[in-house]
């Protein structure tokens, strides 16, 4: 399983955060790329792309987030980003500290 810090994530609309993917395994591989990052329970959503260099323990994601502050009066203190990759790299989950800069 990858293990990561504890992020400040900006959810607000367009805004750019930063995470970083550690394994003690050779997890992700050349191909590996971001399908989907969302807060189930807090129901946020996140564009990520996969930053270069890869390398296969550690894995730099940057992250856009697609909350319209219109719609949203409220952005949680903390969450749990879940990440789902494109190839056969499991899942993994990122406990993230909420940030709100409009």
């Amino acid at each position: 399983m990858a293990t990561s810090g504890r992020p400040a994530v900006n959810p607000g609309n367009g805004k750019p955060s930063y995470v970083a993917l550690a394994s003690d395994a050779d997890l992700f591989a050349e191909t590996t790329d971001v399908k989907s990052v969302e807060d189930k329970v807090n129901h946020l959503t996140f564009d990520g792309r996969v930053k270069h260099p890869r390398n296969k323990r550690l894995l730099s994601i940057k992250l856009s987030g697609r909350v319209v502050a219109k719609t949203r009066t409220v952005i949680p203190p903390t969450g749990t980003l879940t990440i789902t990759f494109t190839d056969t790299t499991p899942p993994q989950t990122v406990d993230v500290v909420y940030v709100d800069d409009p």
